[in-house]
C-alpha cells in the first residue's frame, strides 16, 4: 500500500525557502506524519539533493520524535552529492547515526567522486555499506550497470579454482601412474631410476611412511590398491587425523606452520620402525607439501622443541624462498635431506610425491626427506649471513650452527647436476615423468641408487585443469609461472602488467599463474597470509580501472593462507572504496600483514576449508568487456 501526505496538511506544515533547512524541515514533517497515520517500519531513500535532505532528517538536528527515529529501518542514499560547484561537502552528523545506511552512487558520478563518497561513508556509524555502480555516471546520466557483473566474475574465478581442485584426485593420479595386480606393482611411466616392476612377494615385511597434507588421501589410495596385508606396517604425519583409521598404522596430528609434540613424536616412531628395515623390506615414503614442519626433529637431541618452533617461525618471516628455506631445515633436522633414506640403507625404497614445491627443486619437498641433498654446510652458512638469521637465531641452534663440525647431510656433493631436472615454465603442459635416472643415481650413496620415485600430482595438473576450464568458459587462456617464488609486491606488478598487455589484444581473458610468492615479516603479522597479501597490491592497482570488469583470484591449494582461515582472497578495482567505507584502509592493512579482517568484512574472502591437496598456489586474473 503506497499514500501520500494530504495536500492540505502539507501547506499547512512545509514553509520556507530553498536553502536546504527548509526542505529538511519538510521530510521531517512528512516522516511524522507517516509514522503517526501508518504506525510501521520506515525506510526513507533520496536521491542526490534528496539524499542530503533524507539523510538530514533522519541522522541531523530535526523535528521528528525520538519514536520516528527508531522506527527508521534503513537509509539509502543515492548519488549522494560530496562535490558541487568547486564546493565539498561532508556530513559530521553520520558519526552519530545508527541507522543502518547504504550509500549508492556511479563510480564516475560527477557530485560524487569514489573516493570523498568512501571518505563520508568510512566516517559514518555502523551499520552501513558502500555500493559503486561500474561504469555509472551519477545524477546527469545515470547507467545501471549492475554490481552483480562483478559479483558473476567473482563467482566465475571461485568456480575455476574450486573445480580445478576437484579435477585434481589422487585416486585417477595414482592410476596413471601404478598398478597392482596381484603381488605385483606395475610402474606404467617408468623413468630409468629402479625397476619397473616390483614383486611384493619377494619382501617379508612392508613398511609405509606417509607425511604431508595429503597424507591421509594417499595413505587410503595405496592401502585401496595395495591388497597385501602381510608383514604391514606404518606411520601416516598430517595436519588432521582422519576419522578412519587402520591398525596396522599410527597416527600423529603434526603441527604447522610450526612443528609441535606429534611432529617430534613421528619422527621418532619413524627413525624406530625404519631401524628394523632389512633386505626383506620394502617401504612406501608417501610425501606431501607441508612434511618440513609437521614431521621434524633436531639432529642435536639438545635442542627444545620450543627453541625448534623459533627456528621455523624465523624462517618463515625471513622472505627467503622455499629452496633456500629447505636448505636450512636439511641440515637441521634428523629425518630430513636424505636421512629417512640413509636411517634403512638396505631397503627397498618407494617415494610416491605431490609436490607443493617447483619440478625443478623436488628434493625440496618436504625438506627431501628420502632424496640426496645436494647443498652443502657451506651454503647453509651463506643463507644465515644472507637473510641475517644468526643474531635471531635461539642461543641453542645458533650454537649448532656455528659448531666446526656440522654435519652435511647426505648425498654426494662433489658434482651438482641436479637430482630432479629443471623443467621449464612454458605455456605449454610440461609432463612430470622424469623425476631422476638411474645415470644420476649412479654417483649417489649406496641408499638412494635403487630408489623409486613417483610424481603423482603437480602444480602443472592444477594449472592445466584450470587452462581447460577457463578454456569451456570461453576466456582466452594463458599461463605465466615466471614469479614463481618473487616478493608478493613484484609479483603483483609483473603479472599485471601481463594481464593488462594482453587483455588490449583479447578483451576476454583468463591469465593463470602457480606458485608461491614471499613475503618478509618486519613486524608480528596481523591475520594474513600471502595470497591475501598479493589480492591486496593487486587491489591498490586495480583501483586505477574504475568501471572495468576486472577481478584476480589468489588462493591456496591447501585451503589455508597463513594464519587465516581463509584459502585467499579476491580483489577488484572496487575493492578499495568498499574498504574505505568499511573503514579500512589498504595501505596500512598491507604494511600490518592484516588484510584478512578486510576481505571478510567485504565479503571477498576465499573460504574452502581444509581441501586434502597440496599444490601450491594458484593466481587467476580475469577481464571481460567492460
Amino acid at each position: 500500500m503506497t499514500s501520500a501526505v494530504p495536500l492540505a496538511a502539507w501547506r499547512r506544515w512545509s514553509q520556507g525557502t530553498h536553502d536546504g533547512e527548509a526542505e529538511t524541515a519538510d521530510v521531517a514533517v512528512v516522516l511524522n506524519w507517516l509514522a503517526s497515520e501508518y504506525k510501521r517500519p520506515l525506510v526513507v531513500a533520496g536521491f542526490s539533493f534528496g539524499a542530503v535532505m533524507a539523510l538530514g532528517a533522519c541522522c541531523g538536528q530535526t523535528q521528528i520524535s525520538a519514536d520516528v527515529r527508531a522506527s527508521i529501518r534503513a537509509l539509502i542514499a543515492l548519488g549522494l552529492p560530496t562535490h558541487a560547484e568547486g564546493h565539498d561537502y561532508s556530513y559530521p552528523f553520520l558519526a552519530d547515526c545508527t541507522i543502518p545506511k547504504l550509500f549508492l552512487s556511479g563510480d564516475h558520478d560527477q557530485y560524487a567522486p569514489a573516493a570523498q563518497l568512501a571518505q563520508v561513508a568510512a566516517s559514518a556509524a555502523d551499520p552501513k555499506r558502500l555500493l559503486l555502480l561500474p561504469g555509472a555516471e551519477g545524477a546527469n546520466g545515470m547507467t545501471p550497470v549492475s554490481e552483480t557483473s562483478l559479483e558473476n566474475l567473482h563467482a566465475t574465478a571461485t568456480g575455476i579454482f574450486t573445480d580445478a581442485l576437484k579435477a585434481c584426485s589422487v585416486g585417477s593420479a595414482f592410476d596413471r601412474r601404478i598398478r597392482f595386480e596381484g603381488n605385483t606393482l606395475h610402474r606404467l611411466l617408468p623413468d630409468g631410476s629402479g625397476p619397473a616392476t616390483i614383486n611384493l612377494a619377494s619382501y617379508k615385511r612392508i613398511f609405509v611412511i606417509a607425511l604431508g597434507k595429503v597424507a591421509g588421501p594417499m595413505l587410503d589410495t595405496l592401502l585401496d590398491r595395495m591388497k597385501r596385508r602381510q608383514g604391514l606396517r606404518g606411520i601416516c604425519c598430517s595436519n588432521q587425523l582422519p576419522k578412519a583409521r587402520n591398525w596396522r598404522f599410527r597416527y600423529f596430528e603434526g603441527g604447522h606452520p610450526a612443528p609441535n609434540e606429534d611432529s617430534f613424536d613421528a619422527a621418532r616412531a619413524t627413525l624406530a620402525m625404519l631401524k628394523k628395515a632389512k633386505k626383506d623390506t620394502l617401504i612406501f615414503f608417501l610425501i606431501s607439501g607441508g612434511g618440513s614442519a609437521m614431521f621434524d626433529l633436531p639432529l642435536d637431541p639438545k635442542i627444545s622443541l620450543d627453541d625448534t618452533v623459533a627456528f621455523h617461525q624465523l624462517l618463515l618471516a625471513s622472505g627467503a624462498p622455499i629452496s633456500e628455506v629447505n636448505t636450512l631445515r636439511k641440515h637441521f633436522s634428523a629425518v630430513k635431506g636424505g636421512r629417512l633414506a640413509i636411517a634403512a640403507p638396505d631397503a627397498a625404497k618407494v617415494s610416491l610425491l605431490v609436490p607443493d614445491v617447483p619440478l625443478r627443486s623436488l628434493d625440496a619437498l618436504s625438506s627431501g626427506p628420502t632424496s640426496p641433498d645436494h647443498s652443502t654446510v657451506a651454503e647453509v652458512r651463506e643463507l644465515l649471513a644472507k637473510y641475517d638469521l644468526a643474531p635471531k637465531l635461539p642461543p641453542s641452534i645458533r650454537a649448532f650452527f656455528e659448531r666446526e663440525d656440522l654435519p652435511e647431510s647426505p648425498g654426494n656433493k662433489g658434482w651438482r647436476p641436479p637430482f630432479f631436472p629443471r623443467l621449464p615454465w612454458t605455456t605449454e603442459a610440461v609432463p612430470a615423468r622424469r623425476v631422476t635416472t638411474a645415470a644420476a643415481m649412479s654417483g649417489e650413496d649406496t641408499p638412494f641408487r635403487d630408489s623409486v620415485f613417483e610424481i603423482l600430482l603437480s602444480s602443472h595438473d592444477l594449472v592445466e585443469n584450470a587452462r581447460a576450464l577457463a578454456e569451456k568458459a570461453g576466456y582466452y587462456a594463458a599461463v605465466d609461472n615466471s614469479c614463481d617464488d618473487w616478493n608478493y609486491a613484484d609479483a603483483a606488478r609483473y603479472l599485471l602488467e601481463r594481464f593488462h598487455a594482453l587483455r588490449a589484444v583479447h578483451p576476454r581473458l583468463c591469465l593463470i599463474s602457480v606458485g608461491e610468492v614471499t613475503v618478509k615479516l618486519d613486524r608480528v603479522p596481523g591475520a594474513g597470509g600471502r595470497n591475501q597479501q598479493f589480492a591486496m597490491a593487486c587491489a591498490l592497482e586495480l583501483e586505477s580501472y574504475p568501471g572495468e570488469r576486472l577481478t584476480v583470484l589468489s588462493a591456496g591449494s591447501d585451503g589455508i593462507d597463513g594464519n587465516t582461515p581463509a584459502a585467499g582472497a579476491i580483489a577488484d578495482p572496487t575493492t578499495v572504496s568498499r574498504a574505505h567505507a568499511f573503514g579500512f584502509h589498504l595501505k596500512a592493512s598491507l604494511t600490518a600483514f592484516n588484510a584478512c579482517p578486510m576481505f571478510t568484512a567485504l565479503g571477498d574472502a576465499v573460504v574452502t576449508g581444509p581441501t586434502g591437496h597440496n599444490l601450491r598456489d594458484l593466481r587467476l586474473l580475469i577481464a571481460e568487456k567492460s
